[in-house]
């Protein structure tokens, strides 16, 4: 007989198959989703447990929020960071301009929803699918979708 373990799943009309995960201090319910380019990215619904997957749907009306203005928040996060680098380019044609390659060269890699429906919202440069990013451009938003803030983190 078996007893091993066995990984939550939870079938959700939005996120579809998502499964269980604890890293460390970090409990979530995860998918994997497909954009409309074909690359895909990943939702993770942070929960105290396993059992409180009621907490998925609490974040569905959060999810597509944040799915219909993808672009306008990948601009505004490489807006604000390129806003808080001035000593780097000086003249804001340079911010501009940098600003439109760097747009170009990212994807979405993430969507973090937390149980107060805060979110962070994490591109990356469009790397293989067998490679981690170097870097990780994020957007934070409070419980009521206001943008907070943007920046860098290394992977």
């Amino acid at each position: 007989m078996d007893f091993g373990y066995k990984q939550p799943k939870l079938k959700d009309k939005i996120y579809g198959q998502m499964y269980w995960d604890d890293i460390g201090d970090d409990t979530f319910w995860f998918a994997r989703m497909i954009d409309e380019s074909g690359s895909d990215f990943d939702v993770l619904i942070y929960a105290e447990s396993p059992v409180d997957f009621l907490v998925v749907s609490r974040t569905h009306s959060t999810y597509k929020r944040l799915i219909e203005n993808i672009t306008d928040i990948l601009d505004k996060t490489v807006d604000k960071i390129l806003e808080n680098s001035r000593e780097l380019f000086k003249k804001q044609r340079q911010r501009k301009g940098t600003g439109n390659f760097i747009k170009k060269t990212l994807r979405l890699y993430s969507i973090k929803i937390y149980p107060d429906l805060s979110a962070t919202v994490e591109f990356t440069e469009k790397i293989s699918e067998d490679e981690d990013p170097e870097e990780i451009f994020f957007a934070d938003f409070n419980g009521e979708g206001k943008f907070i803030d943007a920046g860098v983190s290394e992977f």
